[in-house]
């Protein structure tokens, strides 16, 4: 899977560039489809709290099941 791809709530993710800041789980998951920006975005809620990120900047580690 590549980065960003085929996210869904419950994901283990990593920040790309910034593995060693820890984990986050995926809690929301925005779909959004624009002329001049086709990056989605999702809710990540990391250890220190939650944050809406682009999944371009996102990688999964574990997959929800």
């Amino acid at each position: 899977m590549g980065e960003g791809d085929h996210m869904k709530v419950g994901d283990l993710v990593v920040q790309s560039g910034w593995e060693a800041d820890g984990v986050g789980i995926i809690t929301r998951v925005y779909i959004e489809r624009m002329p001049t920006d086709c990056d989605d975005r999702v809710t990540v809620q990391w250890p220190l709290g939650s944050l809406n990120m682009y999944r371009s900047q996102l990688k999964v580690i574990s997959e929800s099941r």
